[in-house]
């Protein structure tokens, strides 16, 4: 059975479980249930993100330290909060920059640590997850004005993808800025962010 019907069969079998829920909660139910199950699902070396592979790409941010990362299966997803970003790494190089006053350095930025087949996995640099790091609610006027002075430099970037608005450039600064965040609480980890693409895929 082609992936599509499996996906609609257990969508609908889910629904099902749902009953007696009014319309919009029993959507929202049926999709949060959707979105586990697909978190659930084992990637392979066929289908890197599992469900989400049909995306053509993807990617997820690691934090862990050195020997936790020389265990991954790069092949294969990390396992995922929920689903796949859509960041390019080149992106994220240029909010690594940012972080440290620099404009536009793209992929280049960060260091591509391991590789299989369409995947691979980067490790943002410590001195920009250091930068990062230090933007916390306990100095909210300087972390305000720092993640406002990196998204300006990101939307000048050519790796933003086209008509990208602010508020998601900022997202996008925010996200990194928390996995920054938790890698600093413990000593010895560093953020690391697995991408896959199909060799198909546009970019």
């Amino acid at each position: 059975m082609p992936p599509a019907a499996r996906s609609g069969s257990t969508l609908g079998r889910m629904g099902e479980r749902v009953k007696g829920k009014d319309g919009a909660s029993r959507l929202e139910a049926v999709a949060d249930a959707f979105l586990a199950a697909a978190k659930n699902q084992r990637g392979t070396p066929q289908a890197p993100l599992g469900t989400f592979s049909r995306l053509g790409r993807g990617g997820c941010f690691v934090v862990g330290t050195a020997e936790e990362i020389a265990a991954l299966d790069v092949a294969v997803a990390p396992p995922m909060e929920l689903y796949p970003h859509l960041y390019e790494p080149a992106l994220l190089g240029d909010i690594a920059l940012g972080a440290l006053g620099r404009d536009h350095g793209g992929v280049a930025a960060l260091e591509r640590v391991a590789s299989a087949g369409g995947a691979s996995l980067y490790m943002i640099p410590k001195a920009a997850t250091d930068a990062l790091a230090e933007l916390t609610p306990a100095r909210l006027e300087h972390t305000k004005a720092r993640i406002a002075e990196i998204t300006d430099r990101l939307m000048r970037s050519p790796n933003l993808p086209a008509k990208t608005q602010r508020n998601g450039a900022a997202t996008a600064v925010v996200t990194l800025r928390g996995h920054c965040l938790e890698a600093r609480e413990a000593e010895g980890r560093e953020v690391y962010y697995w991408f896959w693409r199909r060799s198909d895929a546009a970019g």
